[in-house]
């Protein structure tokens, strides 16, 4: 951002976030993600347990919770795994709106609209839940 502005961002996320994140999780030994209601890259489309966390925390915002604490955490079973699943929101900053607000660059706008066709995520205002960090990892007997 501080170098390129956000149009330079936009293909550092596009071409080197997926690796980073893949990376920490694979140190870690965990699934690793960022995914939102209103999708970008479709890769980061929420699975069902990802929605129904994602919808739980906008009902929580709107009934006026924090984003800045605001997680959610389970053990599911997938298929005849058990897994810990953990989700915490992503609150929409000043900065974000950059390349997720409603007022973007046209630099910004051509450079979203060549690298992801399908883009929903725009039109958020800061304190918008921008999407969540989702992990997971599957429990041991």
């Amino acid at each position: 951002m501080k170098r390129d502005g956000a149009a330079g961002a936009i293909e550092t996320c596009h071409l080197k976030a997926p690796d980073i994140t893949k990376g920490v999780g694979d140190r870690a030994g965990w699934t690793v993600r960022r995914t939102p209601l209103k999708v970008r890259n479709l890769e980061d489309t929420p699975d069902k347990w990802e929605l129904k966390v994602l919808e739980m925390f906008e009902q929580r915002r709107q009934a006026g919770e924090s984003l800045k604490s605001m997680e959610y955490s389970d053990v599911v079973l997938q298929g005849d795994k058990r897994l810990f699943r953990y989700m915490k929101a992503i609150p929409a900053g000043k900065v974000c709106l950059q390349c997720h607000g409603s007022d973007l660059k046209s630099k910004v706008a051509d450079q979203l609209d060549s690298l992801y066709p399908f883009d929903q995520a725009r039109g958020f205002k800061v304190g918008d839940i921008r999407g969540a960090f989702s992990l997971s990892r599957e429990l041991s007997d």
